[in-house]
């Protein structure tokens, strides 16, 4: 994945401004997975969920072993800290309830329209959670991150999901933009962390070069599990496991040391 020129990536900005404008803002809460369940979200990351999380089935209820594997990984961080979460590019009101209550101390879900009633937003309140509103797609400051970390008390968080099914179609995606996109979000995730991230369908040079970025992610940070699915809407799962760097460089960086 090349690194973007300031030109190319203020292009790719305004590219999807239209779109963001003038359709995704009208849409919101139209989706039909808005707002989805916990179980929604397993059926989408279901295959880059390590498999032992699947052994052993007892109960049939679709989001526990989501939920399971989220909260057996999370609890192991070492300093005791209080756990936060967030979703970038949905409310996550449904998707936090399905956890263990008071498992997260903070939550956050950044959507591009706040369509909450007075009700639900009293409920999320109730439940120590927030929705702020803001595009996740515009890169060219971390304001937006700055604000999630405010609302969640906390520098950084423990858990980042990011599943935007429908709004994805009407986005144009660049290597550099998805990899600047990534690395914030990696840079705001806790050692220990996770993050579900769904990219969308892919075209086959995008495939080819988030392939060779995951085989050096590997070679030179074996701290991080990672595991990806790129048929269909690609999706990722990355666990910064204690020992893994805070940063990770450029895509472009990485791939060119690890030819």
């Amino acid at each position: 994945m090349k690194e973007g020129s300031p030109n190319n990536i203020w292009r790719v900005l305004r590219d999807n401004k239209g779109p963001i404008k003038d359709i995704l803002i009208g849409k919101e809460g139209k989706w039909r997975d808005f707002d989805s369940r916990v179980g929604d979200f397993e059926l989408t990351f279901g295959e880059v969920i390590p498999g032992n999380v699947y052994q052993n089935r007892h109960e049939p209820s679709v989001g526990q072993f989501f939920q399971r594997y989220i909260e057996k990984t999370l609890s192991e961080n070492e300093d005791g800290h209080a756990l936060t979460a967030v979703e970038f590019g949905g409310p996550g009101s449904m998707l936090f309830r399905g956890f263990s209550k008071n498992f997260f101390s903070h939550t956050v879900g950044i959507c591009l329209k706040d369509i909450r009633t007075k009700y639900q937003q009293e409920v999320d309140e109730s439940n120590n959670h927030s929705v702020i509103t803001g595009d996740i797609f515009d890169i060219r400051d971390k304001k937006l991150l700055v604000e999630v970390a405010s609302k969640l008390g906390s520098e950084k968080t423990d858990l980042i999901i990011s599943r935007m099914k429908g709004p994805l179609l009407f986005l144009k995606k660049e290597g550099f933009v998805l990899d600047k996109i990534f690395r914030n979000w990696y840079e705001f995730l806790n050692e220990n962390g996770v993050m579900f991230i769904e990219l969308g369908s892919l075209n086959e040079d995008l495939k080819t070069a988030i392939n060779k970025w995951v085989t050096a992610l590997r070679a030179n940070f074996p701290e991080i599990d990672i595991e990806i699915q790129l048929y269909g809407n690609g999706i990722v799962r990355l666990h910064k496991r204690p020992g893994a760097p805070n940063k990770l460089p450029p895509a472009s960086k990485l791939i060119a040391k690890g030819s």
